[in-house]
């Protein structure tokens, strides 16, 4: 596994196959060798070894070496044999003492590694994988057709196109009027006239970028300039200059009618300069002869950027030399134009192979495939001339190229990976079922007698022992559904004396507040706010009955809404709506969804009330009143909660009685004691009006005397 593992590392796209002989290898020797655990687990990492080997064929290292075709073909091969070598003998030695478990793998690997072989072997002896790889070639050579075929269609184009103009009208009658000598006003106009007619051609012609007719000493005498985004412009007399010393010029002069002229491919020059940025030009020229004499000639500067730049945009990618070797298009822009520029760049020391192949084969398409690279070029050669003006190169590399045969090949060795992985998971799944259900069941019975009841046993099998796991799994879940359903009911029971002994404190916390108070409006007040607090309900109230016995008037409501109903002095009509009923029957009543009930009165100030309760106020056989509970959440009222609110209710309202009657004896004392006072008052009266009244005198303290009729007008009194 560790060599298998730097392998990987050093050499690219080799990871499926050397996955593939991991798994086998540790296979064949774990089988044989090692105990059934240890054996098993062996496996699943070679298996986890393989994923991670194969997986390396999609990281890209830069220090890992291309592995060379020998290698991928060498690889399987040998590891073929070897196995084979290595299987074989501990297969015939030692077969007779397998244990089944053992002979079923063997005999399931040994038939599909068989197969596999044969399938391989038929794949690769025949002619498919020829044919796959030849057509691989030729979709490269039309590729490099199809660019030949643009690059002759741009020249053919342009030949048509500066014959018709060198025969146009405003030329020909150009020429002519500096044939018959006239005057300059004239010579001036058909010059207007020979601009205006190779403006309008340059504006339907984009693809040139210089539209000119020169006399025949050199001399520009009309130009039309177009930039690459289709504006031309007539330049004026005296830009217009002299080409007599351009190579293109002199060789092209002195053609016989109707010859064009194409010269080599360079970059255009303006003023003895290289315009910038580099503008790579196609020029063509054809002399304008009238009456066997040659006046001058017409000059198209063809953007050969249009058919260049097509041999960098479509796959596989290509580039184009001319004769001597200069890079006349690539990819790389820092090899064009080697001898316009300077760089001297060329073909011949950046790819020796190639050129020596190349130019020592003019005809026809040729490959030539390198460690690397595969090339097909193409000498390109215009008709009417004998030697190749340009070479077309179509590139692409080896891997890309072969892109197509690698995955086949590593789908190949993928499938028979997959292959074998899943027929040693099928022998030692079957080998289990046979060896391992009853042990797999009694580890079973064990887990579950330690308290996991939701623990099954394997019943994928059909015979006895499957048909016991499933007895033994119905069995399980019927102990598992009673201990549940028994837990669940414990929970329940327990919630419910959990929230039946909320109710009850809450119950009793009321009676003990309310039993403290003797004024109404605190026992109203506190009652309603702590059975909302202690209940979470959306609103609580408290009505009472007025003296006439018609309404249930509210004296304390929780919240916004109580506060707004109490300032609206909110009543409610004894027999009407919740409370109204309540009263009347001396009956609890409860509205599980206030939507749906009968006697439901909306309120607007109440709109999340979902359901409702309302307990009557009794007190010594008489109603006072009713107390009325809402919440949010349907059904919110079970028969527990009204028990005990009607329980608290009771209370509240002895408690309101006994206030009521705290307050009538309070009431009568005053009464008592004003009535007491009144009485008295009239006794001193009474007293003072009498005639005879008796007269004490005391001259020492705690000593008095009656004064009979003596005067003691001068003693102290």
């Amino acid at each position: 596994i560790f060599v298998i593992l730097g392998t990987s590392i050093l050499l690219a796209n080799l990871g499926l196959i050397l996955g593939l002989i991991t798994v086998l290898l540790v296979t064949i020797t774990a089988i044989f060798s090692l105990p059934q655990k240890q054996s098993e687990q062996a496996i699943a990492i070679s298996a986890l070894v393989a994923v991670f080997v194969a997986s390396f064929d999609f990281v890209a290292l830069s220090f890992r070496l291309p592995a060379p075709p020998s290698v991928k073909t060498f690889l399987p091969v040998s590891a073929t044999v070897v196995m084979l070598l290595a299987f074989t003998p501990f297969a015939l030695s030692a077969f007779k003492n397998y244990n089944m478990r053992a002979k079923l793998i063997v005999a399931f690997l040994s038939s599909s590694i068989l197969t596999i072989i044969i399938f391989i072997t038929f794949f690769f002896l025949s002619d498919s994988y020829s044919a796959l790889e030849e057509q691989i070639l030729n979709e490269q050579k039309k590729q490099l057709i199809q660019y030949n075929f643009i690059m002759k269609q741009a020249i053919k184009t342009a030949r048509t196109d500066i014959i018709f103009l060198s025969q146009s009208t405003n030329v020909i009658r150009y020429v002519s009027t500096t044939m018959d000598e006239a005057d300059k006003e004239e010579v001036a106009f058909f010059r207007e006239e020979l601009d205006a007619g190779l403006l309008a051609f340059a504006q339907t012609h984009p693809n040139y970028a210089q539209i000119r007719y020169i006399d025949n000493t050199g001399q520009e005498i009309s130009r039309v300039n177009s930039d690459t985004e289709g504006n031309s412009t007539i330049t004026s007399l005296s830009d217009l200059q002299n080409k007599s010393d351009r190579y293109y010029f002199t060789d092209s002069i002195s053609l016989p009618k109707g010859n064009v002229y194409m010269s080599q491919l360079d970059l255009n020059i303006e003023n003895g300069e290289i315009e910038v940025p580099h503008t790579p030009i196609l020029r063509f020229a054809t002399p304008v002869i009238i009456d066997n004499q040659t006046h001058g000639e017409i000059v198209l500067n063809l953007y050969a950027e249009n058919f260049l730049t097509q041999l960098g945009e479509a796959q596989p990618l290509a580039f184009l030399v001319d004769k001597d070797g200069y890079y006349l298009y690539h990819i790389d822009e820092t090899k064009r134009w080697g001898r316009d520029l300077g760089t001297e760049i060329n073909i011949k020391e950046d790819l020796p192979e190639l050129a020596q192949n190349m130019f020592s084969q003019d005809t026809g398409i040729n490959v030539l495939e390198t460690d690397e690279q595969l090339f097909a070029y193409k000498s390109f050669t215009y008709s009417g001339e004998t030697a190749p003006r340009w070479y077309i190169v179509s590139y692409r590399s080896s891997d890309e190229t072969f892109a197509p045969l690698t995955r086949i090949l590593n789908l190949s060795v993928l499938l028979a990976l997959a292959t074998l992985l899943l027929v040693s998971g099928i022998a030692i799944l079957i080998s289990r079922t046979i060896t391992k259900p009853l042990g797999d069941l009694t580890n079973t019975v064990i887990e579950m007698a330690e308290g996991n009841l939701d623990v099954k046993a394997d019943t994928q099998s059909k015979d006895e022992i499957g048909i016991l796991a499933k007895t033994f799994n119905s069995m399980a879940l019927q102990i598992s559904t009673m201990v549940k359903t028994l837990e669940l009911r414990v929970a329940e029971r327990t919630f419910e004396l959990e929230k039946r002994s909320s109710y009850l404190e809450t119950s009793a916390k009321i009676s003990q507040t309310v039993a403290s108070l003797t004024k109404v409006d605190r026992i109203l007040t506190e009652s309603v706010n702590t059975i909302q607090q202690n209940f979470d309900f959306y609103y609580v109230g408290l009505f009472l009955v007025d003296a006439q016995e018609k309404w249930v008037v509210l004296q304390a409501g929780t919240g916004e809404a109580g506060r707004v109903m109490l300032d609206k002095k909110h009543r409610i009509k004894i027999g009407e709506g919740m409370v109204g009923w309540c009263v009347k029957n001396n009956k609890a009543r409860i509205a599980l969804d206030v939507g749906k009930d009968a006697v439901q009165f909306k309120n607007p100030v109440l709109p999340k009330t979902r359901s409702e309760g309302a307990i009557p106020l009794r007190s010594r056989g008489r109603v006072l009143g009713a107390l009325t509970v809402q919440s949010v959440e349907e059904a919110a009222f079970t028969p527990d909660i009204i028990t005990v609110l009607q329980t608290m209710t009771d209370q509240i309202a002895v408690a309101l009685d006994n206030a009521e009657l705290f307050t009538q004896s309070k009431d009568a004392l005053k009464a008592e004691r004003r009535a007491y006072g009144q009485l008295s008052q009239e006794d001193w009266l009474a007293l003072l009006q009498r005639k005879s009244i008796p007269e004490y005198i005391s001259d020492a303290p705690n000593k008095a005397y009656p004064i009979e009729d003596a005067d003691f007008s001068n003693k102290p009194q």
